[in-house]
């Protein structure tokens, strides 16, 4: 029953996958400023670059919930930035990697939101961040993200790895600035640069990559409280077109020869839980 990603190839047991998030980059944003970058279209030509729709609260901590999990709000108890609990624990698609192939895949969590992606006790994602080797969550700036990144790899290039890494900066000028304002479009240009150096660090091995983000804004503005839910979805690999947030975490298992449909609660359809 594969209602989630469908994939056109299959990859080996453990390979090693790398989901990127844009926060607050809408598909708006990424379709106009495309012929300015370089590292995401690179990426699409292996695969593809698709539209994508988000459920439930368009904000970082939900949406970032659904992606790292596959669940809505009335399973994982995150429904907005300011309505949550934390994850509950064995949960989420990360500590599933760790359960299944223990030491035997790196892990690495890479982000530049505390106040949303926090994995400190009695935050959201703390059952969500413990299983991985390398957890750093600062106001980094998207320079320092990528040196962060470009360092986790290095570090964990002994086994295959997943990797979670998270900019913040399109989304920091887009609150200040507005969406599409000339700002947040140097910011995505940045942070496309900076997915381009971590790619080259995987010249020598096979490496899975999906970008996606957690919202846009409404248009003409610095908010994104009613309806920005007009993502995206780039990746490498062949994917369906009718992608939402909650099919990332079931996709990634899948990538690594995991069955979703084995594990408590079963995979849902996304609904506006």
């Amino acid at each position: 029953m594969l209602w989630w990603f469908i994939l056109a190839c299959r990859h080996p047991e453990r390979p090693t996958v790398v989901l990127f998030s844009i926060d607050g980059a809408s598909a708006d944003l990424i379709d106009d400023e495309w012929d300015n970058l370089s590292a995401l279209p690179e990426l699409a030509e292996s695969g593809g670059h698709y539209p994508a729709e988000l459920y439930g609260v368009s904000d970082t901590r939900a949406a970032h919930a659904r992606m790292l999990t596959g669940y809505p709000a009335s399973v994982t108890g995150v429904y907005s930035a300011s309505d949550w609990l934390q994850i509950p624990p064995d949960l989420s698609a990360p500590e599933r990697l760790r359960d299944e192939f223990e030491d035997d895949l790196s892990m690495a969590f890479i982000a530049a939101k505390p106040s949303m992606i926090g994995f400190e006790e009695g935050e959201t994602f703390f059952h969500v961040a413990a299983p991985f080797d390398v957890a750093e969550n600062e106001a980094f700036s998207t320079a320092e993200l990528g040196g962060k990144m470009r360092d986790a790899v290095d570090k964990l290039s002994d086994r295959p790895l997943f990797a979670f890494f998270h900019f913040a900066e399109v989304d920091r000028w887009g609150h200040a600035h507005g969406e599409r304002s000339t700002e947040q479009r140097e910011a995505l240009r940045s942070v496309d640069d900076e997915i381009g150096r971590v790619m080259e660090r995987f010249e020598d091995r096979p490496v899975t990559v999906i970008v996606t983000s957690d919202h846009g804004f409404e248009e003409g503005t610095n908010t994104h409280t009613s309806n920005a839910r007009d993502v995206f979805m780039i990746a490498n690999l062949p994917l369906s077109n009718v992608i939402s947030q909650s099919q990332v975490a079931w996709t990634i298992l899948d990538l690594y020869g995991l069955d979703p449909d084995e594990y408590s609660p079963a995979p849902e359809h996304d609904s506006m839980q």
